[in-house]
């Protein structure tokens, strides 16, 4: 089950993030409420005793997904730099 939400869930987060072209505060909401989804599949996933978390609670998930989306992101337009910086040089 854990093999089938986090790649769709990195590349959903990905393509809407591009296709919206969110900038400045819209970006800032999407990332927090791509945090806040992926808290409620943390919760779902215990529920269904997939983690069994020992010393750790959902509320710690929030400033790691913080993180972790907004450097995915931030990945992503580094990519997207040097895709276009490269296709230029071959024009």
């Amino acid at each position: 089950m854990i093999y089938f939400l986090y790649s769709p869930f990195a590349y959903y987060l990905v393509y809407f993030y591009d296709k919206w072209h969110l900038k400045g505060f819209a970006a800032w909401l999407y990332v927090l409420a791509w945090s806040v989804f992926a808290i409620g599949l943390d919760w779902t996933c215990v529920q269904l005793h997939v983690y069994l978390y020992k010393k750790w609670t959902l509320l710690y998930s929030l400033p790691v997904y913080l993180i972790t989306i907004g450097m995915t992101l931030g990945f992503f337009h580094l990519l997207k730099f040097l895709y276009h910086r490269n296709a230029s040089l071959y024009k």
